[in-house]
């Protein structure tokens, strides 16, 4: 899954117009034997660690896992 961040990692973004988003691919598998309380927290972990990571383009991704690339789908 991948989610829309700000991009304005810097202070002297703040003011400036323009869309600076890049986006954060997540990665997340369910375990079937933990309880709902403890998929969420782990859901959240996954969340706050690729956030901790949000200045990395989202192509600088897909090239580093260099995935076989089609038109037809997401690029990962």
């Amino acid at each position: 899954v991948g989610t829309p961040v700000a991009g304005r990692l810097k202070a002297e973004l703040e003011g400036v117009c323009g869309l600076f988003v890049n986006t954060v691919a997540l990665r997340h598998r369910v375990d079937p034997e933990l309880s709902f309380e403890a998929h969420l927290k782990e859901v959240k972990d996954t969340v706050l660690a690729a956030f901790a990571h949000d200045g990395v383009p989202f192509e600088a991704v897909v090239e580093a896992i260099a995935p076989a690339r089609s038109l037809s789908h997401a690029p990962i």
